[in-house]
């Protein structure tokens, strides 16, 4: 991807890809992963590119690789191993006379990310290699298997660890193209040869974690450059992932590095592999400002803020016109917190198209969040003006007039976003805040648990539902016991590291007696909470300490939609 985002050109690296050189000699086999482990890792013949993939979608017979291993071949030849007498098969002249290849087509490329996916024409008979979940972290052990060199055998593997995790670029100084994406930088015991392109990278306990893909097994020294954007792309997360740092400077790697992309972009190219058929060769190689607009849309989607800035922003370099890029853009920046950019670009939005309600949206939800009540609740108005069927924008300006204390526009707003999309958990958890401030505690309690019914995961439902039970002041509607249950899902859910979320804990402890228990989450709310939670947290304390618990509503919607810093 070219000029990108100028500020976003992170890393500049000398290196070579792992697949398409000769090799030197005094490789030494290392202790292999297991048998499911090696049954579903590949041999890539793509003309004369020889490399490594890994199945993984058995029932879909999708097999990943890296882009520049296929190169420009349509066709290529998946090889898998094979056992005699028990023992693994590594001589690759024998898969070659006994023409044990399976044809693959390949799907779509992402040059971006390096990354390819086959189809295999034929049944691949065995399962598919598992995806970690969760972002490795660096310390970690890993083990990259593949097929190394021309000559040597095949299915080979080398220990080694994780050094980095980082979303970052890097421009391969031999003319391929960027690589760009959330990569593992690794040290093996021996390099990771040509031939290891493609190359699952495994953890522990078997799961692939990356797909390793250019290392410095000829060039010693990346150079790299630091970034304007680091602020806000080191605030950038995908779905439950922590937030991965900008690399910055200029540092001599560690001999035997390689780069290896992160299987959250490896889940990312299969899941529009699976969803989306007719336009995935487009998503994922993109050349229009429209195409990376789209393929932003889709970033936002899987909550891969990272991705979808830098695809927003190429959509505007390309088209500086776009106002659905700019008002995309302005929630991403939202939702980093980088408010004065969001703002702008929401502005820009509005100025250049003012008949789309979503604009006006976007710059509501900025305005909220920078505090400007007023502003944000007439651009919602407008937005209302221009679409009365947005059940979002009828959602949002109820949260917002619950701030503004207008209990019954809010209850009128919230329960017809509730009709028009009767699955939207938030909604529910929202209108069970309103009544809850109403006094209609059985009905809060209702719709708290209807949101739970929705959406197992939204976390402030579990919390707010837990604060009434706690702090109710009518006995009937308190229940100590259930509101640790839920304060606890809810903390499980935040790490322990949410200030409101442990103050929710601490008075459900309270509530069943546990004033030891009460004292010490209090204690952890305070260390976490910012400078405008800490009075209340600290008369909390106090009362836990006389033995008391807390009794109070007003403040139930501390933690609903609208959280200020």
């Amino acid at each position: 991807m070219r000029g990108l985002i100028p500020s976003c050109l992170a890393l500049l690296g000398a290196m070579g890809c792992l697949g398409l050189r000769s090799l030197s000699a005094g490789w030494t086999a290392k202790p292999l992963p297991s048998n499911r482990t090696l049954s579903a890792t590949t041999w890539i013949i793509a003309g004369n590119n020889l490399g490594t993939g890994f199945l993984a979608d058995a029932a879909r017979r999708l097999v990943i690789t890296n882009a520049h291993v296929v190169a420009g071949q349509e066709v290529v030849r998946v090889i898998f191993p094979e056992y005699k007498g028990g023992t693994l098969v590594h001589d690759r002249a024998y898969y070659l006379r006994s023409d044990r290849a399976i044809r693959g087509t390949v799907l779509v490329r992402d040059p971006g990310r390096d990354l390819a996916v086959l189809q295999l024409q034929g049944p691949p008979h065995r399962s598919a290699l598992a995806l970690a979940r969760q972002t490795a972290r660096a310390g970690e052990p890993i083990t990259v298997l593949g097929n190394p060199g021309a000559s040597k055998p095949l299915w080979q593997s080398t220990p080694g660890v994780i050094r980095q995790v980082a979303f970052l670029r890097v421009r391969d100084v031999q003319g391929g193209p960027a690589l760009q994406g959330r990569l593992l930088g690794i040290t093996c015991e021996k390099p990771a040869e040509p031939g290891f392109s493609g190359s699952p990278v495994f953890n522990a306990n078997g799961q692939v974690v990356a797909i390793a893909t250019r290392s410095n097994a000829r060039v010693k020294e990346f150079l790299r450059m630091e970034p304007v954007l680091t602020a806000i792309l080191v605030a950038a997360q995908a779905g439950s992932l922590s937030p991965l740092p900008f690399c910055c400077g200029k540092q001599r790697q560690p001999p035997n590095w390689a780069w290896c992309v992160e299987v959250s972009e490896i889940d990312d190219v299969l899941t529009v592999v699976r969803t989306r058929p007719r336009t995935g060769r487009r998503l994922l190689d993109p050349h229009t400002a429209a195409d990376y607009q789209e393929r932003g849309v889709f970033h936002v989607e899987r909550k891969r803020l990272d991705m979808a800035l830098v695809d927003f922003s190429q959509a505007l370099q390309l088209d500086p016109k776009n106002a659905p890029a700019y008002r995309d853009r302005a929630q991403v920046l939202r939702l980093l917190g980088v408010w004065p950019r969001a703002l702008a670009d929401a502005n820009q939005a509005v100025r250049l198209n003012p008949a789309d309600a979503g604009a006006y949206y976007q710059r509501a939800l900025v305005l909220a969040g920078t505090r400007k009540l007023d502003q944000a609740l007439g651009d919602l108005d407008r937005a209302l003006e221009l679409d009365q069927q947005d059940a979002n924008i009828y959602r949002e300006r109820a949260a917002l007039e619950v701030v503004k204390g207008r209990l019954a526009s809010a209850l009128a707003d919230v329960s017809r976003a509730i009709t028009m999309d009767p699955k939207d958990a938030t909604a529910y958890r929202l209108r069970g805040a309103v009544q809850g401030r109403r006094g209609d505690y059985a009905a809060a309690i209702a719709d708290y648990k209807q949101a739970l019914a929705l959406n197992e995961d939204e976390v402030l439902a579990y919390n707010d539902l837990a604060w009434l039970w706690a702090t109710c002041p009518f006995a009937r509607f308190r229940d100590g016991e259930r509101a640790v249950e839920y304060a606890n899902k809810a903390c499980e859910r935040t790490a322990f590291r949410n200030p409101a979320v442990l103050d929710t804990l601490a008075a459900a402890q309270a509530e069943r007696g546990r004033f030891d228990l009460a004292i010490q989450r209090q204690h952890q709310a305070l260390e976490l909470a910012p400078p405008n939670l800490q009075n209340a947290f600290l008369t909390r304390l106090q009362l836990y300490r006389a033995g008391k618990p807390y009794r109070q509503m007003d403040d139930l919607l501390a933690s609903f939609g609208w959280i200020f810093p």
